[in-house]
Parts: structure tokens; sequence; C-alpha cells
């Protein structure tokens, strides 16, 4: 099975990521796979694009934040809502640190609207 996501091949050219993304679900892939603490210099419009081709493909993105506590959890969550896919942060515990409580009333918030 294949896997892409804000990989370093796809990084520069989105309609590439775009397709590899594609080929990878059309192979039988559950989900799309974005660690961005792996690929900080991606940008919010990046991470939109990715997730945005799971929101078109009915499946979700299993998430790794860009680092640790709420703000990079929010940005994760904002970029979700905003293309209208499902997440899974993992490990959301390990992200959230000391921010649990607040992480956890976000998604909670999230789930009841």
């Amino acid at each position: 099975m294949t896997s892409v996501g804000l990989s370093t091949a796809c990084h520069a050219d989105p309609a590439k990521r775009r397709m590899s993304l594609g080929a990878a679900l059309d192979e039988g892939a559950i989900g799309i796979g974005v660690g961005i603490n792996y690929t900080l210099s991606s940008d919010q419009r990046e991470i939109e694009a990715t997730f945005r081709v799971a929101a078109q493909r009915a499946v979700p993105v299993f998430v790794q934040p860009r680092g640790f506590g709420i703000g990079p959890i929010r940005e994760v969550v904002d970029a979700a809502q905003a293309v209208g896919c499902s997440i899974h942060i993992g490990p959301i515990g390990s992200f959230a640190n000391k921010d649990l409580p607040e992480a956890l009333m976000l998604i909670d918030v999230i789930l009841r609207t």
C-alpha cells in the first residue's frame, strides 16, 4: 500500500500531491496520514489542500500536529473544519500535554455543533 502526504517528494507540487493521495486511496488506503511535525515548513494552505482531498473522498486524516500544546491542535482542528474532513489526532494525550483538558473541551464543543 502506498503512503503519501505532506512529504518532501510532493511538497512543492500540489497537483502531484493530490494525484498521489488519490492513487493511494484508489489502491485501498483507509485515510490520509499527515505528520505535520515532520514537515514543519508546511503552511495552512498546504495542510488544508491535503485535508480537502480527504474531505472529497470521505476518508479521515490521521494527523500528528506541528508541536505540543493547544495551539498546534487548534491548527489541525481549524483546518479540518475549514474543509469539512474528519481527523484523528494521535496521540492527542501526548500532543496536548498539559493542555489536554482544553483540547478535549475543544473537541467536545465541535461534536456538539
